[in-house]
């Protein structure tokens, strides 16, 4: 599965090691799962990482875990983005998807979360992971 992983998801892998988040990050550790980064995802990421409340919470190893499967990620370029949610901000996360040809979009956002009928779907992190899991070989 091929995914634009929210920023948002990605601190929450580096936050909590046992969570859901960093469950998808193994995922894409081990290729299960193939990220879709862009710079301004990366930004994003870095910006909220880089806040004090959050840089106070970090789970070193998982955010050292988080850094390496991102820096394997190919970066994509970041394409125009057009109005889709309730939150401007969120509407480069659907760009990228679409001109990714990527399966899905991981977020746990309300604004995204919300969007129905919307190609590539918008999946939470136990929506995507239960999807990987179904995928898996028997």
């Amino acid at each position: 599965m091929r995914a634009v992983v929210d920023p948002g998801v990605l601190v929450s892998a580096a936050l909590s090691p046992s969570g859901t988040p960093a469950k998808l990050i193994e995922a894409a550790r081990t290729g299960q799962l193939a990220l879709v980064v862009s710079a301004l995802v990366v930004a994003e990421l870095e910006d909220v990482l880089g806040r004090q409340r959050i840089r106070a919470r970090l789970d070193a190893v998982a955010l050292d875990r988080l850094r390496r499967v991102l820096a394997e990620a190919p970066l994509v370029e970041d394409p125009a983005a057009e109005a889709v949610s309730r939150d401007p901000a969120d509407d480069y996360l659907i760009a990228l998807a679409r001109a990714s040809t990527a399966d899905c979009v991981i977020s746990g956002d309300k604004d995204l979360v919300s969007l129905d009928d919307l190609e590539p779907p918008v999946l939470t992190p136990a929506q995507a992971l239960a999807r990987l899991r179904s995928e898996l070989p028997a």
